[in-house]
């Protein structure tokens, strides 16, 4: 087991064979209503995996071979057992589990290579010399203009470097492209050309914020009038057992991702649609064009219905429905009666009522989608 211990001034962290992604916070320390600061123990089994943003609360016990999703949270209340999979916000166990180590006839390279420090220092000492030559003998528009191209070259053909000396300094290179440069293409057309220029499919009038919003960039088409918000991020390749899986990503046109919203690898956004904050779109998941989807993992979202009257002062936003699934209608029907103001207004009520059908359709069409 991997025991972080908050209780001393340097918390001891070790992790046999934990594999953990971007953005992980491990938060041993919190604070009460009554404005006490709290420490407790997070415990990781060994084997687990840690997804992109995932949070771990203080208290929190990971059995081994548990696997924690993108954007989940996992606090003390979260019980685990070997081989769970954990998705949402709080962590909610799935049906299924991850194959265990134990059962499985194929073999993986579980230990980690360790880099000796002269060679960190050396591939170090390399990338900023080569980068520090460029700058110097350059002006400043020569300077971005052959930073850039190199990127783009050492990108393209990626596959050809092998040695791992190289593959370092490129990967400092560019690590060095996005700190220094790409911050003052965000927003910009400029953004988009880069992307084009690594291989991306894109088409016009994209908004990007930022260059850490796409990964894997010959993999992803986005079509015409998509617009991404900060911290949204397409994702096309995932790690299933530290093995790397690529797949492509299709967004096509009119679609909206708010910010922190995740699409892994596989997806299809068919069209005009819109993902809420924090959303995270399951892998190979095909979202129906005109939708709106929320949640984590993704579910279709609520649907307003905006409608003005006379005998109205201003205008109301009614939550007519939530489109989620058949379990969830009896939910649905009772929140939308505790609207008083629903009853008061015909309009209103024949809005309700036809959301209500409506909702009652699609329920049993996707009953009946699960059931085949």
């Amino acid at each position: 087991m991997a025991v972080l211990s908050a209780k001393l001034q340097m918390p001891y962290m070790g992790y046999p064979g934990v594999t953990t992604f971007g953005s992980v916070l491990l938060v041993p320390t919190e604070l009460t209503l009554s404005g006490d600061h709290c420490v407790d123990y997070i415990t990781l089994g060994s084997y687990t995996n840690l997804g992109n943003g995932c949070s771990i609360l203080p208290g929190s016990h990971l059995a081994s071979e548990t696997m924690i999703g993108n954007l989940t949270r996992v606090s003390r209340e979260t019980k685990s057992n070997d081989g769970d999979v954990f998705i949402g916000v709080p962590a909610r166990v799935m049906p299924f589990k991850m194959p265990l180590r134990s059962t499985t006839t194929t073999t993986t390279t579980d230990e980690m290579k360790i880099i000796p420090i002269w060679h960190t220092c050396f591939t170090h000492v390399i990338s900023k010399s080569l980068l520090l030559t460029i700058y110097s003998l350059t002006g400043v528009i020569g300077m971005l203009i052959i930073h850039t191209i190199l990127i783009c070259i050492t990108y393209r053909y990626r596959s050809y470097i092998r040695y791992p000396i190289a593959q370092q300094i490129i990967s400092r290179l560019r690590q060095d492209h996005q700190q220094f440069i790409c911050p003052f293409l965000g927003n910009t057309q400029g953004l988009i050309n880069l992307f084009r220029a690594l291989g991306a499919h894109i088409g016009e009038g994209v908004i990007i914020p930022d260059f850490s919003c796409l990964t894997d960039y010959h993999l992803i088409t986005i079509e015409n009038n998509v617009r991404l918000n900060m911290h949204a991020n397409i994702q096309c390749h995932s790690f299933e057992q530290r093995v790397l899986q690529l797949d492509f990503v299709t967004i096509k046109s009119s679609c909206i991702l708010m910010s922190g919203s995740f699409v892994m690898a596989g997806c299809k956004l068919m069209g005009n649609n819109r993902l809420y904050p924090f959303t995270l779109v399951m892998k190979n998941d095909i979202l129906l064009p005109n939708t709106q989807w929320k949640g984590l993992p993704a579910r279709r979202a609520l649907i307003i219905i905006r409608f003005d009257n006379e005998n109205w002062q201003e205008s109301k936003e009614l939550i007519v429905y939530r489109l989620i699934a058949h379990s969830y209608f009896e939910e649905l029907e009772y929140e939308l009666n505790q609207h008083e103001s629903i009853h008061k207004n015909d309009l209103a009520q024949s809005a309700l009522q036809f959301a209500i059908n409506e909702m009652k359709k699609v329920a049993e069409e996707a009953e009946t989608v699960y059931n085949k």
